[in-house]
């Protein structure tokens, strides 16, 4: 709980705009398996194996810029929502899930 990224998301979840039963009833539904509900909770508290987790948060020597677009730090973010290349291409598919384990690879 004392490190900067862990627990980022249920921290999120106790903000008065937040329904917090319609937020988590996918995971208590019992349709997904844990793997996925793992992949689903680490991308929500950002501790994807970004650019921009390893240099900030793991300390590598790196740079953290994009893999695709070289513009922007890779934040989990950015992957989802604002990377210029990903823009005209992949996010037309992204209510695929097996699309967000393709980017994230």
């Amino acid at each position: 709980m004392q490190k900067e990224l862990h627990q980022k998301h249920p921290k999120q979840l106790e903000n008065d705009y937040i329904h917090e039963i319609a937020s988590i009833g996918w995971l208590v539904s019992g349709k997904l398996f844990a793997e996925t509900k793992g992949l689903a909770i680490a991308i929500q508290d950002q501790v994807v194996f970004t650019r921009n987790y390893r240099k900030h948060i793991i300390k590598q020597n790196i740079d953290d810029s994009c893999r695709r677009c070289f513009c922007s730090s890779e934040t989990v973010f950015h992957i989802l929502s604002s990377c210029s290349v990903l823009v005209s291409t992949d996010y037309s598919e992204r209510h695929k899930p097996s699309l967000i384990l393709f980017i994230l690879i």
